[in-house]
């Protein structure tokens, strides 16, 4: 079976002759109607694993955390495809179904997933990512053009262990509108890290909220006590900046 990426003008990208990845509801337990499972390209070529659902005009980029893959982002993206919105979740390279070998490359990654959404449709983009993937997009969006970034207990810094991932450095240039939620005693994110991201982010819509307790990441919006107001402030931050 040839799976052809998305897109069929003269500036296509070349198709990936591989039969589509399993479905959502297969890898991930989640009912996500209309849900396409695809292949497509990073930046660099490097073939990686999607999956969108809706055809709304915005879209919203999900970034998964470390070592995981795009279910990390599922259930989200079932509330926002009801609400209207595209989605598009992918693995980054060397996890979950993507290509694998060489070395981590999150930006071109996400670089290929937002040209992935926009080919399929969307004129607004919003990146959201936790943990390592909310490292990346905050270090990719100054690049990318998009109408805003959700960053979930992101690590300010881990160009110790890919070179070019620091977050604080790349805020600098950002313009988007910006929403960082952490919890104070997580010690993957400690507060004067994510102080040092709100201070170093040039947004002028940037917003960088502290919540008690030690929640990371997934379990910050689903499973701490302050959930609900958490998945509240992403959803609201989302529906304010989806338009441009």
């Amino acid at each position: 079976m040839l799976f052809l990426a998305a897109g069929c003008g003269a500036n296509s990208p070349r198709p990936i002759d591989r039969p589509a990845p399993p479905t959502i509801a297969a890898r991930c337990g989640v009912h996500l109607p209309g849900a396409r499972s695809f292949w497509f390209r990073a930046g660099d070529g490097t073939i990686l694993d999607g999956v969108a659902a809706g055809n709304g005009r915005s879209a919203v980029v999900f970034a998964h955390g470390y070592p995981s893959s795009l279910c990390d982002w599922s259930n989200l993206a079932s509330k926002l495809d009801r609400r209207g919105y595209a989605v598009l979740l992918f693995d980054f390279r060397n996890l979950g179904l993507s290509e694998k070998g060489g070395p981590h490359e999150p930006s071109s990654d996400l670089a290929g997933a937002v040209d992935e959404a926009r080919r399929r449709g969307a004129r607004h983009v919003i990146l959201a990512g936790w943990s390592y993937g909310g490292t990346a997009v905050l270090a990719a969006a100054p690049r990318l053009d998009v109408d805003g970034v959700v960053a979930v207990s992101p690590p300010p810094n881990l160009s110790n262990w890919i070179k070019g991932l620091d977050a604080v450095a790349a805020v600098r240039r950002l313009r988007a509108p910006l929403l960082v939620l952490y919890a104070k005693d997580d010690l993957r994110t400690p507060p004067a890290g994510e102080r040092a991201l709100a201070h170093a982010a040039a947004s002028k819509d940037k917003r960088v909220i502290q919540f008690p307790g030690p929640w990371h990441a997934y379990d910050l919006l689903y499973r701490s006590p302050n959930r609900e107001r958490a998945m509240r402030l992403v959803l609201q931050f989302i529906q304010t900046h989806a338009e441009g």
